[in-house]
């Protein structure tokens, strides 16, 4: 009776107290309209399944055109990095993200979801799928990046539109014209094409117009300055047929410190250092050859470094004309030289005379001869005549050597006592003087001619 009784009020209890026992969650209206009006996004799973259902009966070399028009494809690449440009081999390197767009209406799912996957094209189902044969026309080398696997994006849109993505190291040949080293400006060109297509089966545009169409991530150089980056298309035509060309081209300035720093500066410093031989003594020859030659073998040193990385081009460069009428310049210092040695200076030679005259030899002139005979006759005309003529005959003989003698020594002591005067009391040679003033002004001249004709063309 009494377990009846307490059953009885435990029912009255649950009832009346709804939150104890079992409780009821709210449902929220958020959830609940979600439920009602939207429908999910298809998994990554059912596209796939719809791709390589497609794939079964899809051929990878016949070209998306079955309406008869050519394929669009469209252009753009992301510069990652401007890599070493190499003038020795006239071609640059660079890091893109090469990307293409074009619509294959054979791989079209109908779901909203988009295929989204890192895989090569190539790769795709059991054979892959049909890509642009696009080609680089002046590239040398190039690979793809596979770190840590193969950097492609492939995605592929409900109605077949396809986007590819591709990391791609390129190394490209750059035609410059080097007659303004080191102050050039040089334009470097990137060439796209189809290989096999003509333009009735695949046409080439930019993705955008002007230079959208290339975003650069990173322009900084070591010896140049990106100055601008232009897009433009052609069409090439040759005995296959006519194959769109899209060019796009890099306008990089060469930065000029690097060179005034090791190659013209050292250069007129050297000529300046040949200038110093003008105010060397003359008689110091081994001081001022010495000096020259070493300007000269060092200018033909610089001459050389700068040439060495540089390919052998049949024609002259801005700093080759520099270096040239330095070299010029210095040879001419030891051509002075040469005329300061074989031109005997007027003022040097009066000053040794005045400073050292040379003794007096009295000049035997035929008077003073024929009085000496006189006495000589008047001294022996009393003596026996044998005597009397062997004594003139031996005067006779002794005077006339001995004039032949004083007339053969007078130039060579003249000589003597010239080359004895010290050369602290000389002048400066007047050629030497000359071209202390001369080579300072025409060098001077020569560098306002030279900056002036090759800056204004950078």
């Amino acid at each position: 009776m009494l377990f009846l009784i307490a059953t009885f009020f435990h029912g009255l209890l649950t009832r009346s107290a709804p939150g104890i026992g079992k409780s009821r969650v709210p449902r929220s209206s958020n959830d609940s309209s979600q439920r009602k009006g939207s429908v999910p996004d298809a998994s990554y799973a059912k596209v796939s399944k719809l791709i390589n259902r497609r794939l079964k009966r899809y051929d990878k070399n016949v070209p998306p055109n079955d309406t008869g028009s050519p394929v669009e494809v469209l252009i753009e690449f992301k510069l990652m990095a401007f890599g070493k440009i190499r003038e020795e081999d006239m071609d640059y390197t660079i890091d893109i993200f090469f990307r293409q767009w074009w619509k294959d209406p054979r791989l079209a799912h109908g779901e909203d979801k988009v295929f989204n996957a890192a895989v090569d094209p190539r790769k795709l189902g059991p054979h892959g799928i049909w890509i642009p044969d696009t080609y680089f026309r002046n590239v040398k080398s190039s690979n793809y990046h596979s770190i840590s696997r193969d950097n492609m994006r492939l995605r592929i849109s409900k109605d077949g539109s396809i986007y590819f993505s591709a990391r791609i190291t390129l190394t490209a040949q750059c035609d410059m014209d080097l007659r303004l080293f080191p102050l050039d400006t040089q334009n470097c060109d990137l060439i796209i094409e189809s290989y096999a297509y003509t333009v009735d089966d695949v046409i080439y545009n930019w993705k955008n117009r002007g230079s959208k169409s290339i975003e650069v991530f990173a322009a900084e150089l070591a010896q140049f300055d990106m100055m601008d980056v232009v897009t433009s298309k052609k069409a090439s035509t040759n005995s296959k047929g006519s194959f769109d060309s899209l060019k796009a081209t890099f306008t990089l300035k060469r930065r000029t410190t690097y060179f005034i720093f090791q190659h013209y500066i050292p250069s007129g410093f050297l000529v300046f250092l040949s200038w110093l031989s003008f105010w060397v003594d003359r008689h110091a020859v081994p001081a001022r050859i010495s000096l020259v030659i070493t300007c000269i073998l060092s200018t033909m040193f610089l001459f050389e470094s700068i040439n060495s990385s540089l390919p052998r081009i049949s024609y002259l460069k801005a700093v080759d004309y520099y270096l040239i009428t330095s070299f010029v310049f210095i040879a001419s210092c030891m051509v002075e030289f040469v005329c300061v040695l074989n031109f005997r200076d007027r003022a040097s030679v009066l000053l040794r005379n005045q400073s050292f005259a040379p003794p007096q030899i009295p000049n035997q002139t035929g008077n003073s001869i024929a009085e000496m005979m006189d006495q000589t006759y008047n001294c022996n005309k009393d003596r026996p005549n044998g005597v009397a003529g062997n004594l003139s005959l031996r005067k006779g003989a002794f005077l006339h050597e001995n004039l032949s003698a004083s007339r053969r020594k007078t130039p060579f002591v003249n000589a003597a006592y010239m080359d004895g005067l010290p050369t602290s009391h000389l002048p400066p040679h007047y050629i030497d003087q000359y071209a202390r003033k001369i080579f300072p002004l025409l060098f001077g001249l020569f560098n306002i001619v030279y900056w002036s004709y090759y800056l204004p063309q950078r």
